[in-house]
């Protein structure tokens, strides 16, 4: 709810006339306050968020974007994280590579852990297996990784 509160407040930071809509000067207004640069390609953006291509975004529309987002930036985050497991860069985190990137779990620790998640049995973590470990793990990984709780 907090987060929401935060995107609630951003929107109305931005509307700056208060008719309830992001228009696209006042996108590039304020982009303009806090860059140097123009951004060329911000038809594009309101595009993408403006579901009924009427050239403004409403508040439901920004805060939907805004959840797209920050789901976009967590898988990013949780796809680097698992390149940095997978050492040989094979697109499977094999028992070496856990063992190497975790360290101070005996042997039986590390079976059980890749038994356990190794959902289709090919003795490896896959991308789609790590990110379901991962998100299990929701007060650690999670908020390393600043997702939404």
């Amino acid at each position: 709810m907090k987060k929401i509160k935060i995107l609630k407040e951003t929107f109305m930071a931005l509307d700056s006339n208060g008719d309830g809509k992001l228009s696209i000067e006042e996108i590039t207004q304020v982009l303009s306050l806090v860059s140097s640069f123009r951004l060329k390609g911000i038809n594009e953006i309101i595009k993408r968020c403006n579901s009924n291509h009427n050239d403004f975004i409403y508040y439901t529309e920004f805060l939907s974007a805004s959840m797209d987002w920050k789901l976009f930036l967590c898988n990013k985050k949780l796809e680097a994280a698992f390149r940095a497991f997978d050492l040989d860069g094979n697109g499977k985190i094999d028992l070496n590579e856990l063992k190497e990137m975790i360290g101070g779990i005996d042997d039986v620790g590390y079976m059980n852990m890749m038994c356990q998640n190794d959902k289709n049995g090919d003795g490896g973590l896959d991308f789609e297996e790590f990110k379901e470990i991962c998100l299990k793990i929701p007060n650690t990984f999670n908020s390393a990784l600043s997702l939404p709780s």
